[in-house]
């Protein structure tokens, strides 16, 4: 009978060993099936910010494209009238010749950038354009800092304040418990993103480095659950 009762003791002990391990492993398995889902959202949302900035950048490139060839066109009309006038004129003297030469060479001068200097304006004014839109929409999709302040506790907000890449700063108020990374995000992008030259930033990341260094890259999550829930300084660095 005592050998029944042990060999019964060792069967339910192992048995119950083996309950917690399956009931362990499938915890692990449930949370890496979420953090998957929630990586998977997150890239997705990201993309479609970008298309949406793209497709901002390309209509108000469009647009002054048009504009600068109906610009073109009335500036060819008028040297073209003029050349018109001028031929009807027929004057020969040398001292007007060579007045309007120099006058076209003037004309051809300017109108002939180098390649690499025009490359370089049309990327210039690309990051421009890139850069209004995502302002603009990031703008349109930030709560007001009233909002935030006036839906929570007050040991729920927390003051944040954002060391941009020229260094300048800029802080206010969130909901830990209710407000996403993604607010931070828009809190961001809706100032002017330029580094210590004067560049515009267009890839950038939000970090902080007290008491550890750590990188907020999923926008759906709480800024609770990221761990803001005191004020903290955090740096936006530019990704090269």
């Amino acid at each position: 009978n005592n050998n029944n009762n042990n060999n019964n003791n060792v069967t339910y002990f192992i048995g119950h060993v083996l309950d917690k391990a399956i009931q362990r492993w499938h915890e692990l398995l449930s949370r890496h099936q979420l953090e998957e889902q929630e990586r998977s959202a997150s890239r997705l949302l990201r993309e479609q910010q970008e298309r949406e900035y793209e497709e901002l950048v390309r209509s108000e490139l469009e647009k002054e494209e048009k504009e600068q060839r109906e610009r073109e066109r009335l500036e060819q009309e008028r040297t073209s009238a003029a050349t018109t006038f001028d031929a009807k004129k027929k004057d020969h003297d040398s001292g007007q010749q060579q007045q309007q030469q120099q006058q076209q060479q003037q004309q051809q001068q300017h109108h002939s950038l180098d390649d690499d200097l025009q490359s370089k304006l049309k990327l210039e004014k690309e990051m421009e354009k890139k850069s209004q839109a995502r302002m603009q929409i990031a703008t349109q999709q930030l709560k007001t800092e009233s909002s935030s302040s006036s839906s929570c506790s007050p040991s729920h907000a927390v003051k944040i304040r954002v060391s941009l890449p020229n260094g300048k700063k800029i802080e206010r108020l969130f909901d830990s418990c209710h407000d996403t990374v993604q607010q931070l995000f828009y809190f961001v992008e809706s100032h002017e993103l330029r580094n210590s030259q004067g560049e515009l930033v267009d890839q950038w990341e939000l970090i902080c480095t007290f008491p550890r260094l750590q990188k907020f890259d999923n926008p759906l999550s709480t800024l609770k659950e990221v761990g803001i829930t005191h004020p903290i300084n955090l740096i936006v660095q530019e990704i090269f």
